[in-house]
C-alpha cells in the first residue's frame, strides 16, 4: 500500500531515541539511494543526515537530505506519529518529497498524511 503513494516513505521505531528504520518503500530507495537492506536498523540520522535527526517529531520541514552517495537533495520531510497502545506513539512515519521537482497539491498532502 505504501508503494502505491508514489512518494518516499520510511517507518522508524519511536521507542528508541535514534529512531532506527523499520521499513522503506521503493520510492524511498529511489530518492535516497538507500536500499531497504542497507537502511533497516540504522538510525534516521545515519540514513538521511544530521538534519533529519534534528527535524521536529511530529512536524514538517524543507531540509537538505543526504543521499547514500553523499549528494544532497532538498526535500519536504513530514514526520507523523503512528498511534500505539494506550494512546502512545508506536513509531514515526516519515514522508519525503523532492522539493525541487514537484509541488504537492492540498489534496495529495492530505492523502499522504492520512
Amino acid at each position: 500500500m505504501l508503494d502505491a503513494l508514489g512518494v518516499a516513505v520510511c517507518l522508524a521505531d519511536s521507542r528508541d531515541a535514534d529512531a532506527p528504520v523499520l521499513y522503506v518503500n521503493a520510492a524511498f530507495e529511489e530518492l535516497t539511494g538507500w536500499t531497504a537492506e542497507a537502511a533497516l536498523g540504522r538510525s534516521l540520522e545515519a540514513v538521511l543526515g544530521h538534519v533529519a535527526g534534528e527535524a521536529a517529531r511530529p512536524g514538517r520541514e524543507v531540509l537538505p537530505i543526504r543521499r547514500r552517495d553523499g549528494s544532497a537533495v532538498r526535500c519536504e520531510l513530514t514526520v507523523t506519529g503512528i498511534p500505539g497502545p494506550q494512546d502512545g506513539i508506536a513509531g514515526w512515519a516519515v514522508v519525503l518529497v523532492d522539493a525541487g521537482e514537484r509541488v504537492r497539491s492540498a489534496d495529495e498532502a492530505a492523502v499522504v498524511e492520512t
